[in-house]
């Protein structure tokens, strides 16, 4: 299985849930919350983030 199925396995209804990786491309446009480090299964401790709206700033461009 793949990264994102991983996680969408341990995600939350209506909450988006992203990767470490795509947190660090995603900083500072969008709101990131971390969600500190999830186990997941045939990969271990994996730190992941809630995706949250974009930033002001991005909106207004």
């Amino acid at each position: 299985m793949s990264l994102a199925a991983r996680l969408e396995s341990h995600g939350a209804p209506g909450r988006v849930q992203v990767s470490d990786e795509t947190a660090r491309h995603l900083a500072g446009r969008f709101g990131l919350e971390s969600r500190g480090e999830i186990n997941l299964k045939g990969m271990g401790p994996t730190r992941a983030w809630w995706l949250h709206a974009q930033s002001a700033a991005e909106v207004k461009r």
